[in-house]
């Protein structure tokens, strides 16, 4: 089988693919970073930590939580 996987590299240390676009998406579904995060198998802490990141790669939120 053959694949490509694209990826956006802004700087050294960041790069955005499929995986966090996927997150992103689901938190636009879900509403929740919890909810996405556990759609797409993963901790609560590790979609947050995803998120953090993009939101200082991009230097603003693109990922806001509610009060």
């Amino acid at each position: 089988m053959i694949g490509i996987r694209l990826f956006l590299k802004l700087d050294a240390e960041t790069r955005i693919g499929h995986g966090k676009v996927a997150l992103l998406e689901k938190i636009d579904e879900t509403g929740s970073i919890s909810a996405a995060g556990r759609s797409l198998d993963m901790t609560y802490r590790r979609a947050w930590e995803l998120v953090d990141h993009l939101n200082k790669a991009f230097g603003r939120a693109l990922v806001t939580g509610q009060s």
